[in-house]
Protein backbone atom coordinates (compact mmCIF):
# COMPACT_ATOMS: atom_id res chain seq x y z
CA UNK A 1 0.00 0.00 0.00
CA UNK A 2 0.94 3.24 -0.68
CA UNK A 3 1.83 5.54 1.85
CA UNK A 4 -1.32 8.42 0.24
CA UNK A 5 -3.71 5.44 0.60
CA UNK A 6 -2.49 5.10 4.07
CA UNK A 7 -3.29 8.64 4.88
CA UNK A 8 -6.28 8.36 3.29
CA UNK A 9 -7.43 5.01 5.45
CA UNK A 10 -5.98 7.20 8.45
CA UNK A 11 -7.76 10.62 7.50
CA UNK A 12 -10.88 8.66 7.17
CA UNK A 13 -10.77 6.49 9.93
CA UNK A 14 -9.84 9.46 12.36
CA UNK A 15 -12.62 11.59 10.62
CA UNK A 16 -15.31 8.80 11.31
CA UNK A 17 -13.79 8.45 15.14
CA UNK A 18 -14.85 12.36 15.23
CA UNK A 19 -18.15 12.25 13.95
CA UNK A 20 -18.65 8.92 15.89
CA UNK A 21 -17.75 10.93 19.64
CA UNK A 22 -19.78 13.87 18.09
CA UNK A 23 -22.64 11.50 17.62
CA UNK A 24 -22.40 9.47 21.02
CA UNK A 25 -21.12 11.76 22.99
CA UNK A 26 -21.10 15.42 22.18
CA UNK A 27 -24.63 15.29 21.30
CA UNK A 28 -26.12 13.52 24.50
CA UNK A 29 -23.81 15.85 26.36
CA UNK A 30 -25.14 19.08 24.65
CA UNK A 31 -28.62 17.56 25.32
CA UNK A 32 -28.06 16.84 28.67
CA UNK A 33 -26.74 20.15 29.64
CA UNK A 34 -29.18 21.80 28.15
CA UNK A 35 -32.01 19.94 29.75
CA UNK A 36 -29.56 20.67 33.51
CA UNK A 37 -30.06 24.22 32.39
CA UNK A 38 -33.42 24.00 32.21
CA UNK A 39 -34.49 22.20 35.43
CA UNK A 40 -31.99 24.72 37.02
CA UNK A 41 -33.90 27.66 35.62
CA UNK A 42 -37.44 26.01 36.52
CA UNK A 43 -35.77 25.32 40.59
CA UNK A 44 -34.66 28.86 40.19
CA UNK A 45 -38.26 30.49 39.30
CA UNK A 46 -40.03 28.33 42.02
CA UNK A 47 -37.64 29.27 44.92
CA UNK A 48 -37.97 32.81 44.31
CA UNK A 49 -42.19 32.27 43.93
CA UNK A 50 -41.68 30.11 47.58
CA UNK A 51 -39.68 33.01 48.79
CA UNK A 52 -42.49 35.63 47.57
CA UNK A 53 -44.88 33.30 49.06
CA UNK A 54 -43.07 32.90 52.19
CA UNK A 55 -42.97 36.70 52.22
CA UNK A 56 -46.24 37.18 51.59
CA UNK A 57 -47.15 34.82 54.50
CA UNK A 58 -45.86 36.84 57.23
CA UNK A 59 -47.25 40.29 55.48
CA UNK A 60 -50.56 38.10 55.64
CA UNK A 61 -49.79 36.90 59.69
CA UNK A 62 -49.00 40.76 60.27
CA UNK A 63 -52.48 42.12 58.53
CA UNK A 64 -54.39 38.67 60.31
CA UNK A 65 -53.68 40.14 63.26
CA UNK A 66 -54.48 43.75 62.97
CA UNK A 67 -57.63 42.85 61.45
CA UNK A 68 -58.28 40.34 64.78
CA UNK A 69 -57.43 43.73 66.51
CA UNK A 70 -59.68 45.81 64.74
CA UNK A 71 -62.60 43.45 64.77
CA UNK A 72 -62.31 42.81 68.60
CA UNK A 73 -62.34 46.90 68.99
CA UNK A 74 -65.66 46.75 66.91
CA UNK A 75 -67.09 43.87 68.07
CA UNK A 76 -66.43 45.32 71.89
CA UNK A 77 -68.73 48.52 70.25
CA UNK A 78 -71.55 46.18 70.33
CA UNK A 79 -73.91 45.51 73.29
CA UNK A 80 -73.66 42.01 74.01
CA UNK A 81 -75.68 39.87 76.30
CA UNK A 82 -72.89 39.76 78.72
CA UNK A 83 -73.00 44.09 78.74
CA UNK A 84 -77.16 45.21 78.73
CA UNK A 85 -76.89 44.98 82.25
CA UNK A 86 -73.99 47.66 82.10
CA UNK A 87 -75.42 49.31 78.98
CA UNK A 88 -78.67 50.25 80.72
CA UNK A 89 -76.89 51.18 84.14
CA UNK A 90 -74.84 53.37 82.32
CA UNK A 91 -78.06 55.16 80.89
CA UNK A 92 -79.31 55.74 84.03
CA UNK A 93 -76.07 56.35 86.37
CA UNK A 94 -75.39 59.18 84.15
CA UNK A 95 -79.02 60.41 84.18
CA UNK A 96 -79.46 60.43 88.05
CA UNK A 97 -75.89 62.27 88.29
CA UNK A 98 -77.10 64.82 86.78
CA UNK A 99 -80.35 64.74 87.87
CA UNK A 100 -82.29 63.97 84.95
CA UNK A 101 -85.67 61.88 84.81
CA UNK A 102 -85.03 59.31 82.22
CA UNK A 103 -87.39 57.31 80.46
CA UNK A 104 -86.39 54.44 77.60
CA UNK A 105 -87.79 51.98 75.68
CA UNK A 106 -86.15 49.52 73.27
CA UNK A 107 -87.74 47.98 70.46
CA UNK A 108 -86.04 45.41 68.15
CA UNK A 109 -86.20 46.78 64.27
CA UNK A 110 -84.23 43.15 62.63
CA UNK A 111 -81.60 40.78 62.70
CA UNK A 112 -78.57 41.84 60.18
CA UNK A 113 -75.83 39.21 59.35
CA UNK A 114 -73.17 37.96 61.31
CA UNK A 115 -74.78 37.79 64.58
CA UNK A 116 -75.69 41.79 64.65
CA UNK A 117 -79.80 43.15 65.37
CA UNK A 118 -80.50 46.92 65.49
CA UNK A 119 -82.69 48.05 68.57
CA UNK A 120 -84.33 51.28 68.53
CA UNK A 121 -84.09 53.08 71.57
CA UNK A 122 -86.15 56.06 72.43
CA UNK A 123 -85.30 57.80 75.30
CA UNK A 124 -87.07 60.42 77.38
CA UNK A 125 -85.20 62.78 79.38
CA UNK A 126 -86.20 65.81 81.86
CA UNK A 127 -84.68 68.44 82.95
CA UNK A 128 -82.21 71.64 83.00
CA UNK A 129 -80.74 72.36 79.56
CA UNK A 130 -77.45 72.17 80.81
CA UNK A 131 -77.82 68.60 82.29
CA UNK A 132 -79.41 67.78 79.47
CA UNK A 133 -76.63 68.57 77.03
CA UNK A 134 -74.06 66.77 79.35
CA UNK A 135 -76.24 63.69 79.27
CA UNK A 136 -76.25 63.61 75.45
CA UNK A 137 -72.16 64.23 75.39
CA UNK A 138 -72.23 61.39 77.86
CA UNK A 139 -74.26 59.07 75.54
CA UNK A 140 -71.79 60.24 72.74
CA UNK A 141 -69.23 59.31 75.23
CA UNK A 142 -70.11 55.69 75.93
CA UNK A 143 -68.47 52.65 74.25
CA UNK A 144 -70.74 51.68 72.29
CA UNK A 145 -71.89 52.25 68.87
CA UNK A 146 -75.34 54.22 69.28
CA UNK A 147 -76.41 55.80 66.07
CA UNK A 148 -78.98 58.63 67.13
CA UNK A 149 -81.48 59.49 64.44
CA UNK A 150 -83.31 62.51 66.19
CA UNK A 151 -83.08 64.81 69.02
CA UNK A 152 -85.90 66.92 69.99
CA UNK A 153 -86.23 69.29 72.59
CA UNK A 154 -89.23 70.96 74.01
CA UNK A 155 -90.40 73.29 76.69
CA UNK A 156 -91.85 71.40 80.45
CA UNK A 157 -92.87 73.08 83.34
CA UNK A 158 -90.89 74.77 85.80
CA UNK A 159 -88.00 76.03 83.38
CA UNK A 160 -87.06 72.07 82.76
CA UNK A 161 -86.57 70.70 79.41
CA UNK A 162 -87.60 67.77 77.85
CA UNK A 163 -85.77 65.86 75.68
CA UNK A 164 -86.76 62.85 73.55
CA UNK A 165 -84.18 61.06 71.59
CA UNK A 166 -84.51 58.21 69.31
CA UNK A 167 -81.39 56.46 68.20
CA UNK A 168 -80.67 53.25 66.79
CA UNK A 169 -77.94 50.36 69.06
CA UNK A 170 -76.49 47.32 67.66
CA UNK A 171 -76.95 44.07 69.69
CA UNK A 172 -74.64 41.01 69.13
CA UNK A 173 -76.39 37.67 68.97
CA UNK A 174 -74.87 34.88 71.04
CA UNK A 175 -76.25 31.85 69.20
CA UNK A 176 -73.89 30.10 68.29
Amino acid sequence: MKFKEIKLIYTAVLLGAIIAVYIFLVMPLRSSISQTRQNLQNQKITQEILKNRSENISTYKKDIEEIKTKKNRLEDMFISSEKQIDFFRQLENVAKDLNLNLNYTLEQTSNNKDNIKTVNLKIKLDGAYTDNLKYLASLEALPYYIKTSNISFTNSNNSNITVNIQAITYWQNNEN
